[in-house]
């Protein structure tokens, strides 16, 4: 085993500069806008049958990076599908297949960047009775923890059935929206069990807060994301028209209730007025929410498309 001839790889080259850590088994959505990684990307699908490597960055500030501006451990994926946006950023599909280990990386004259890697081998052993209990550990921790929402989405994605130690890990560490540090060490570990324990700590280090909000109803693919500040208003909006329309209908019921019995109109007509003027009030107040909410959007994407420019 340990004289196995490890296989070597050349291939297309990218730098991921944003803080997610992708994993084998995962598939994830990468905004391309740098030209030598376009290039990359367009040679990958000609040359190379969609093949390409993706590092991640430890020197924010390389414009185009070397061996010593990478973290060591990148990853061989496929490409899936590129759409060309307005702007001329490339939306990339990715499924990405198994870890590497960085050698080299090279500009090519055709002005984009190549990988020289190879493959790394996981130790991985069938399921056991630790196994077990660590995906029952998992279970605890899950369900002891008030998730503000999706719950049943990360108790999906922990049911190992099918998978090895190895596979699962992979397919989890994505899933619980850890740290960039952990998710680099599950990464470089070609130990099974570091990867376990590295999990269960993140699991049980995390605030509430910071946890994952899925976008996929099934076994995630490992895209996770916070809400962002103009979701959160954009839905204080519509609270405040539910709970406006709400009040104005309590109080209509109210006034009916009141007045008709002891036939006093001037009590209907005054809560049917007043039943109005609340839910109008909670209409307009919503609307004016979700107008400053789609102002905070608007400055959201413009601070992403200026980071997705410099990758």
């Amino acid at each position: 085993m340990g004289s196995e001839k490890k296989k070597k790889y050349l291939l297309p080259f990218i730098a991921n500069r944003g803080e997610m850590v992708f994993f084998p088994f995962q598939k994830t959505t990468i905004s391309i806008g740098r030209d030598i990684s376009k290039k990359a990307i367009e040679s990958s699908q000609k040359e190379f049958d969609g093949q390409i490597i993706i590092g991640f960055l430890v020197n924010p500030d390389a414009e185009i990076p070397t061996k010593k501006d990478v973290f060591p451990i990148c990853v061989l994926a496929t490409i899936d599908n590129v759409s060309i946006q307005d702007n001329g950023v490339f939306l990339v599909d990715f499924s990405i297949t198994e870890r590497q280990k960085v050698n080299d990386i090279s500009l090519l004259e055709t002005m984009y960047l190549v990988c020289d890697s190879n493959a790394l081998s996981d130790r991985d052993i069938p399921w056991s009775t630790q196994y077990s209990s660590f995906v029952e550990s998992i279970k605890e921790k899950v369900n002891r923890v008030d998730f503000e929402e999706e719950k049943p989405d990360l108790i999906s994605a922990i049911n190992p059935e099918g998978m090895s130690p190895s596979e699962y890990c992979y397919r989890l560490a994505p899933s619980i929206g850890m740290g960039k540090n952990n998710a680099k060490k599950i990464l470089s570990t070609d130990s099974v069990i570091e990867r376990m324990q590295t999990i269960l700590d993140s699991l049980e280090n995390q605030p509430v807060s910071k946890r994952t909000t899925f976008e996929n109803s099934s076994t995630p693919t490992g895209t996770y994301r916070v809400s962002s500040t103009w979701e959160k208003i954009e839905s204080f909006g519509d609270l405040v028209l539910i709970l406006g329309v709400g009040l104005g209908i309590l109080i209509l019921i109210a006034s009916i209730i009141v007045a008709l019995p002891i036939g006093d109109f001037l009590i209907f007509f005054g809560g049917i007025v007043f039943a109005f003027l609340i839910g109008i009030s909670a209409f307009i107040s919503s609307i004016l929410i979700r107008g400053y909410s789609k102002i905070v959007r608007n400055n959201e994407e413009q601070i992403e498309e200026r980071q997705i420019k410099k990758k």
